[in-house]
């Protein structure tokens, strides 16, 4: 499984989109909630299929935060 975060650059968004088409990987755009914040038990729920997590710790566009040392630890827990 190949993550990126929901604001992510089309830079960030489209070469991993194209790895995972190649790949025959799974890929998915980190799921929000409607206050746009990040689904974080996604990741733990998730964490022994990532094997790829590419994400801004905040957006260029809307200036969002992603706590990304939770992702990390989250993403770590297996």
């Amino acid at each position: 499984m190949i993550i990126v975060g929901p604001y992510e650059h089309h830079s960030n968004y489209l070469p991993w989109k194209y790895l995972a088409k190649k790949a025959s990987a799974t890929f998915v755009v980190l799921p929000i909630n409607v206050d746009g914040v990040v689904d974080y038990e996604f990741i733990k729920r998730n964490s022994s299929r990532i094997k790829i997590i590419s994400i801004s710790s905040v957006s260029n566009v809307f200036g969002f935060k992603i706590d990304v040392k939770k992702v990390c630890e989250l993403a770590d827990d297996k």
